[in-house]
């Protein structure tokens, strides 16, 4: 029995909202990735939150620029 399955059968056994859930969703689609190191996954981490912060600079950048002369739009 797969760890998946296991899981199931202890969540279903433990809680009938939940296992009618389970039984009216169907069986869970996620895959466990096993390329990914916690070393890429940290550095993957950290490149997504550079970008998303690049990203909100130059929002907000923009956001400034259209209020010049002010220290920052309220």
């Amino acid at each position: 029995m797969s760890k998946h399955e296991e899981a199931v059968r202890y969540l279903t056994a433990a809680d009938r909202k939940l296992a009618r859930i389970i039984k009216r969703v169907g069986p869970c689609g996620l895959e466990h990735d096993t390329t990914r190191t916690p070393f890429r996954a940290l550095v993957t981490s950290i490149a997504y939150q550079q970008l998303n912060g690049k990203a909100a600079e130059t929002i907000l950048g923009r956001v400034k620029a259209l209020y010049p002369g002010k220290r920052f739009p309220s």
